[in-house]
């Protein structure tokens, strides 16, 4: 151990210059003097990390500096009888390299006391020059590429990953925090992968990981994942982590339900933790309140709520807004806000009192409004696309409920009906081409895909038709090579279920069926069967299954069609 400017270090053998050369003292902003003028790659209320340049050997050596911060909040968190956590990270990055793991070049470790309480942890490790996370390169680089490059890429992608997960845990090596951002790669001159596991802090190191611990490993890997792979890349993906596994590959459809399920659990844990936050006030949440008016605002647009605040009713007048509905139920107008000096269109709801009862049942429960600004939060962070919700208020007087409103961003997109007569009942009239007939079969197979999906998350709709779902064909799906991307709308319909049953199931596929077959001359019956079919791919195939799903669906659309 080292110690300089009241700092401990454990230090890499032949690297003690770096911390010799540099003075840790801390400067008036409370940083570390000679990184302050580094770059920062993140800063949060965990850690700062940055980027430098030390001088070593005669050269300058690119390294990158972490500095966790510690807050006292509870008992538990005097972990002064603990290893700190820049010490524990360089030992971690030490014992990985043992084993033969891609992982940082630790050079120091160190931690920073007063009276045996930590108060400063850090880490220092070498640069890993040209690399990048994988998430960076799944959210900016890959909806960017061609249909072609794309599907190479992805399965290079996919077996490089694959390879490099399995090679960690067969060495005994846990990531408990495994997702996109902890993994770091480099792409050759030929485009090959090599990755690195980084942020090994939360990295348990054993002898041997049990099949059980390597499968919740995996789903936690793959909810990352959801949203931006499909059940075939998964499985594909599953199935290259199997090769030479005999107890994996004897049962590999198993195995693959078993993660599968795994990966539900750990998106419904994650939909619960942020639909906490989003009735709470916090870095990505802020309550608002003037007069009898309250809501929640996402942050971002926490400055733009003064008009709502003050004069809601001014978004519906007539004579100066565009209404897109004027129901008994609800009212729906269009709008624009500022934000940080840029102008935004936003789409604002208003939800009206319908029965005389109403009012007295809104005395215990939350209001309309406020009950769809759950289910689109909840959508939003399951990774379905949606209109971002911005913000939810009500106006109560006494407690009893007036109007209650929500706020969410606009989508340049048109309803799926209207879509699909522009672009396919001329040409269905006229006689179907053969690439228009397998656009349309193509755009109906992914909304089946939706609707399941949808379903197996627990998400059920009363009211589901061509109507409330929007499409474009300007921003193309590229995880689903579907020429089209959808959008969910009408929230206030939606109910958030533990599990779909099979009579929701069939509730609201009839109501699809019968919104399709009002669309004369633009979906046919056979092309409604073949969207069934699609639904039910991943639930029970079978003829069976089919006709009789199909029989119901047909009779109860019939019945609620009369």
């Amino acid at each position: 151990m080292l110690k300089v400017a009241g700092i401990k270090w454990a230090v890499r053998k032949g690297y003690e210059p770096i911390i010799l050369k540099v003075s840790f003292a801390e400067n008036t902003e409370g940083k570390l003097a000679p990184f302050a003028r580094g770059d920062i790659i993140k800063d949060s209320s965990i850690r700062k990390v940055y980027r430098a340049s030390v001088p070593y050997a005669q050269e300058t050596l690119p390294v990158v500096v972490k500095i966790y911060k510690h807050k006292i909040k509870k008992l538990h968190d005097l972990k002064y009888l603990r290893v700190p956590k820049g010490i524990a990270e360089y030992l971690k990055a030490r014992e990985l390299e043992k084993r033969g793991v891609p992982t940082l070049f630790a050079l120091a470790g160190g931690a920073r006391r007063r009276y045996l309480i930590p108060i400063e942890h850090f880490f220092i490790s070498r640069e890993i020059v040209g690399g990048r996370t994988l998430r960076e390169f799944v959210n900016e680089d890959f909806p960017s590429l061609g249909a072609e490059e794309r599907f190479v890429i992805k399965r290079k992608l996919i077996r490089a990953l694959a390879s490099f997960v399995k090679g960690f845990h067969e060495r005994g090596v846990l990531q408990k925090d495994l997702h996109l951002s902890n993994i770091v790669f480099t792409r050759s001159s030929e485009g090959d992968f090599r990755f690195f596991l980084v942020d090994i802090v939360s990295v348990k190191v054993k002898r041997r990981l049990r099949l059980s611990q390597r499968l919740k490993n995996l789903a936690k890997l793959s909810t990352r994942f959801k949203g931006v792979s499909s059940g075939a890349d998964r499985f594909r993906f599953f199935k290259i982590y199997a090769q030479g596994d005999e107890k994996i590959e004897s049962h590999l459809k198993k195995y693959a339900r078993i993660v599968e399920k795994q990966i539900w659990r750990y998106q419904s844990h994650k939909r619960r933790k942020y639909l906490r936050r989003a009735f709470s006030t916090n870095r990505f949440f802020a309550k608002v309140q003037k007069g009898r008016i309250k809501g929640f605002f996402r942050r971002e647009f926490k400055t733009a709520h003064s008009p709502f605040m003050q004069n809601p009713a001014a978004f519906f007048d007539p004579d100066k807004v565009k209404l897109l509905k004027a129901g008994r139920r609800t009212t729906v107008a269009e709008g624009k806000i500022t934000v940080d000096g840029e102008v935004k269109d936003i789409v604002i709801k208003r939800y009206n009192q319908k029965k005389w009862i109403d009012p007295f049942k809104d005395l215990f429960r939350h209001s309309r409004a406020f009950k769809a600004w759950k289910i689109a939060n909840a959508l939003f962070y399951s990774d379905f696309p949606v209109a971002l919700p911005m913000g939810v208020f009500e106006e109560r007087r006494l407690r009893w409920l007036r109007h209650s409103y929500l706020v969410m961003e606009k989508l340049k997109a048109m309803k799926l009906s209207e879509f699909l007569q522009e672009e396919f009942g001329p040409v269905q009239a006229s006689g179907a081409k053969p690439d228009e007939v397998k656009k349309k079969r193509i755009i109906l197979s992914a909304l089946a895909r939706l609707i399941r999906h949808l379903h197996n998350q627990g998400f059920a709709h009363r009211d589901l038709k061509f109507t409330n779902i929007f499409v474009t064909s300007d921003s193309p799906n590229p995880i689903s090579n579907t020429p089209v991307s959808f959008y969910i709308i009408d929230y206030d319909a939606y109910s958030l279920n533990r599990r779909v049953s099979k009579r929701l199931r069939k509730r609201d596929l009839s109501r699809m069926e019968l919104a399709a077959s009002k669309l004369e001359g633009v979906v046919s019956r056979t092309e409604r069967m073949r969207f069934l079919k699609s639904y039910l791919a991943d639930i029970k195939p079978g003829k069976s299954t089919f006709k009789t799903w199909g029989q119901d669906i047909l009779r109860r659309a019939e019945k609620k069609g009369r």
